[in-house]
Parts: C-alpha cells; structure tokens; sequence
C-alpha cells in the first residue's frame, strides 16, 4: 500500500495479552484497600468487590489509554512512515526493529519506514502500581460498589482521572 505523502502509521490492529506476574497483585492491593477504606472486616463482598476492580482498571485504561496491567501489546501497521507515538503508556520495552528508531521514557515514539507495512511488539504497564493511580482505582471501585445502579462515575472523578492522564505522559 503506497499512500505517498503521508506520516504517520495507518491500517492499525492491535492485539494485548496480559503478561506481567505483578497484575494479581495490583487487584489485591486495590482490594484490600477499599476493604479498609468502606469498613469491610471480612470476605463477604470480596468477589463483588474483585470484579469491580477489574472494571475500574479497565475503564481507567480506556478513559486515560493506559495501561494498568503488565502486558505485550503487538500493534500492526499497513502502512508506516514518519512519527507516532505508540499507544497504552508507559512503555517498558520495544523490541528492536530495523531501520527504525525509538524514542522516549515513559511513552515512546517510532520513526522511521517508507511507506511499507510494520509489526511493532513491545510491554506496557506497571509492575509497581503507583499510589496515585492505586489511590483514583480505590474511589472508582467504592463509588460503584456504593451504587451500582448508577453505571458511571461522578463528575469529579472522571476529571481527577484525566487530570492525572497528563501527569502520566
């Protein structure tokens, strides 16, 4: 595919498999947090209080675009030229491509190619959950445990959430 002119990457799937062995332990530190933080003595709502964590870890993925979990990301290109950023911060590793170059700390950038089609494989996510994140999951997963029938956050906590998207990158 020839599409003279143009940056950037085009034509992009992207597949993610969970690979880190601290991602189990990020969904039992965000549990016993929020045990402690509602006053829950025993294991009653654990399995309750489980899944909202995964969907609070999911959601702030996709509201941030981030990656919470450790994990390989496989990103392919149908075309690529030029600059981009990779997508689902922060980036821990990029395997090597030739002829291209890698960019960056926390997030990363690609350049490189001349229009030809690419496969990008690289890590992504925490292996230390950082206290701010750990601390915004907390209050995601209690405002939905405290009212499941709402269905979404407040307000205020999807602006902390984007507040703390521009501290990541």
């Amino acid at each position: 595919m020839t599409l003279d002119g143009r940056n950037g990457g085009y034509g992009l799937t992207s597949s993610k498999a969970l690979t880190g062995t601290n991602n189990e332990t990020h969904i039992n530190s965000i549990l016993a947090a929020v045990k402690v933080r509602l006053f829950i003595g025993d294991s009653h709502f654990d399995d309750n209080l489980l899944e909202l964590a995964k969907e609070a870890i999911a959601d702030f993925e996709k509201i941030t675009s981030t990656s919470v979990y450790e994990q390989t990301i496989t990103l392919d290109y149908e075309y690529f030229k030029g600059k981009v950023k990779l997508p689902y911060p922060p980036h821990n590793a990029v395997t090597a491509i030739t002829d291209y170059v890698v960019t960056g700390n926390k997030t990363k950038y690609l350049e490189g190619g001349t229009g030809e089609s690419l496969q990008v494989i690289y890590t992504a996510g925490y292996g230390i959950l950082p206290d701010e994140i750990k601390s915004i999951l907390v209050k995601m997963v209690e405002c939905r445990f405290k009212d499941e029938s709402i269905g979404k956050y407040p307000q205020w906590l999807y602006s902390t959430i984007r507040a703390l998207k521009v501290d990541i990158e």
